[in-house]
């Protein structure tokens, strides 16, 4: 069953870290991770930003090793963005020489 929107009711709009202020910060549409190695981007994958609640499951097992050896926690860091309502802005980045991988919504 749908949710009925009754007029002159004001939407509920999540918090995005803005203290009401939604239009402050941005929504991002998309959630985007960029894997690099030898300084080349190797791969770039671009889903709905809702799948941030799912960034672990989204990053590949070899580069997740190195993300976790960083103390990158994937969990926290999903739970963060989603409770802020997906704002767009860096997720992390994680770099070993020349090899790396970056998340971000936008």
């Amino acid at each position: 069953m749908l949710d009925q929107v009754v007029p002159g009711s004001t939407p509920v709009i999540a918090d995005n870290g803005t203290n009401g202020h939604a239009s402050s910060v941005p929504h991002a549409r998309w959630l985007r991770i960029s894997v690099t190695r030898a300084g080349r981007v190797v791969v770039q994958v671009c889903f709905p930003s809702y799948a941030v609640l799912s960034l672990s499951d989204l990053v590949p097992d070899d580069v997740r090793v190195r993300i976790v050896a960083s103390e990158v926690d994937l969990e926290m860091v999903a739970a963060d963005a989603a409770a802020r309502g997906c704002p767009a802005g860096e997720l992390f980045e994680v770099k070993s020489g020349e090899h790396g991988v970056r998340a971000w919504l936008d």
